[in-house]
């Protein structure tokens, strides 16, 4: 959702922490949450 966290986003998708749920998008995508939305 445009305008929300990224710790709301990881406990959202059922990440205890933000920086697993960091991890795995990285994982997934290829880039991070924050680099993401810098573009």
């Amino acid at each position: 959702e445009e305008g929300g966290s990224v710790t709301l986003a990881a406990l959202s998708c059922g990440y205890e922490s933000t920086s697993a749920f960091i991890a795995a998008f990285k994982k997934m995508f290829g880039f991070t949450p924050g680099e993401l939305f810098r573009q």
